[in-house]
């Protein structure tokens, strides 16, 4: 069945002689057959005049259907940053506009940098005057993933067990919310990267670990992610001790394996020592 979404952006973009070239990214730009329902349209247009764009964006954005909510954001690429337009329709379908202007297409290929949503997969929608093949043959020499170095390694488990202080001081307070957010910053700052470093360590490093812990259940084996699972918890204070004592094994865990897996030392005393002092109460 032919993508509605997707065969109305091609015949606006046929006639709108601004735009020059367009992308489809994310993952419905992939061939792993991950895309359902929900999957958003990550649609990236280089145009000639962005002012232009956005002059008339009422009349291109009602080409998609009824706008049921909008968010207006910026998109940054080398220094500058561009207008990025997400829209979600009554219809379900959830559309992101990322706009930049030629000169951000050069600037990628003069400097051979390519964005990491681009390294990641696209298709070209539309090539007007062939710049995607030049994009094409840049993905195709992209460098490949590294390893972290040890610096690197080394100030993730560094901030993890800094930010652990913070949420084991609020939770003794029973400040449930100062709690719960430093331990997402613990999640999204530390322990995701960490576990993306141990799921990589396993292939190479050349994984696609996605975005933000998007397919996570897929990416990280069974047994982590069984782990993980653990670290979750509600409102009762018994079982917050206990999911943070669980996250502190899952993190401990995936570092200490990155660490053999590369050669670095994990730092065990800083780790003890931390781990005595915010005294995880036994009952938990």
């Amino acid at each position: 069945m032919e993508d509605q979404v997707l065969k109305k952006t091609g015949a606006w973009i046929e006639k709108e002689e601004n735009i020059r070239l367009a992308l489809l990214a994310g993952s419905r730009a992939g061939k792993k057959g991950r895309v359902d329902e929900f999957s958003d349209y990550d649609i990236t247009l280089f145009v000639k005049d962005i002012s232009t764009l956005l002059s008339r964006e009422e009349e291109w954005k009602a080409r998609f259907g009824t706008i049921l909510v909008q968010l207006n954001e910026r998109s940054e690429l080398g220094n500058e940053e561009y207008p990025t337009r997400l829209i979600l329709y009554e219809d379900g379908a959830k559309i992101d506009f990322a706009i930049f202007d030629m000169e951000a297409l050069q600037g990628i290929i003069e400097r051979s940098q390519i964005p990491g949503w681009i390294q990641a997969g696209y298709e070209i929608i539309a090539d007007k005057d062939g710049m995607g093949k030049t994009l094409e043959t840049l993905s195709q020499n992209a460098p490949e993933k590294k390893p972290p170095t040890e610096e690197e390694y080394q100030a993730v488990i560094n901030e993890f067990f800094w930010e652990l202080t913070y949420i084991a001081k609020n939770l003794k307070r029973q400040e449930l919310w100062l709690a719960k957010y430093s331990e997402w910053v613990l999640r999204e700052e530390t322990l995701l990267k960490m576990l993306e470093w141990y799921a990589q360590s396993k292939h190479n490093w050349q994984y696609d670990t996605q975005y933000r812990g998007k397919r996570i259940k897929h990416w990280l084996d069974r047994e982590k992610y069984a782990q993980l699972e653990k670290t979750y918890s509600g409102s009762g204070t018994a079982e917050n001790w206990r999911a943070l004592d669980a996250l502190i094994t899952l993190f401990e865990e995936a570092a200490r394996e990155v660490g053999q897996h590369l050669g670095y030392q994990y730092p065990e005393q800083l780790a003890g020592k931390v781990v005595k002092y915010i005294n995880i109460p036994s009952s938990s």
